[in-house]
């Protein structure tokens, strides 16, 4: 259930769709937001089977190239491939 989002760079203050495949899970799975490998907040909590979420983007994110997105259910979790940029707000 890899959430992609690898690779990209996204403005700060704006929406993006968080997708992923709901490969053997049932119920809620948790979106979480880690910046240089360690937990930052909870963007989430939605059904397993929607497969994607708009994530409104926080115009006080910290812009940076070192975040990933991990979604989760119980023991079951993956990471975005690779890190994913944040810059300023544009606004």
């Amino acid at each position: 259930m890899p959430p992609a989002v690898s690779g990209e760079t996204w403005p700060a203050a704006t929406t993006r769709e968080l997708t992923w495949t709901p490969i053997s899970l049932a119920g809620d799975v948790t979106i979480d937001l880690y910046k240089v490998g360690a937990f930052h907040s909870n963007i989430a909590t939605v059904p397993a089977m929607a497969s994607s979420y708009l994530w409104n983007i926080a115009p006080s994110l910290e812009a940076g190239a070192d975040y990933t997105v991990r979604i989760s259910q119980g023991e079951i979790e993956d990471f975005s491939d690779a890190n994913f940029s944040i810059s300023a707000d544009p606004s």
